[in-house]
């Protein structure tokens, strides 16, 4: 889910929200530096001024287009395409016929 600090009613409130989240991130004993990703069009240059000055470093990033579901595609294709690999089994290793291994297991 996406907020848009744009979207608050008055500066005062982001202000406080971004105070209020650099100073969670101060109790946070090991973390070295807050890099924020924006998008181009988003948030404005107060906003992102009041990030910087958090010391968060700012990285401009392109928003991800979002897959439209189709009806016609099963559940089964998405795990396929999310783990990269199909029902067939790529591994040419066959332990039957491994008599490194046997032999290796009769130690």
């Amino acid at each position: 889910m996406e907020n848009r600090l744009d979207s608050l009613d008055s500066p005062m409130i982001c202000a406080k929200a971004l105070a209020l989240v650099a100073a969670r991130f101060k109790t946070i004993t090991s973390l070295q530096e807050i890099i924020v990703e924006v998008y181009e069009e988003g948030p404005s240059s107060d906003i992102r001024r009041k990030m910087e000055s958090h010391g968060w470093i700012l990285n401009v990033v392109e928003p991800v287009e979002e897959e439209e579901w189709n009806e016609d595609r099963s559940w089964d294709d998405v795990e396929d395409d999310e783990f990269h690999y199909d029902d067939y089994d790529d591994d040419d290793y066959d332990i039957d016929n491994d008599s490194d291994f046997w032999r290796r297991a009769a130690d």
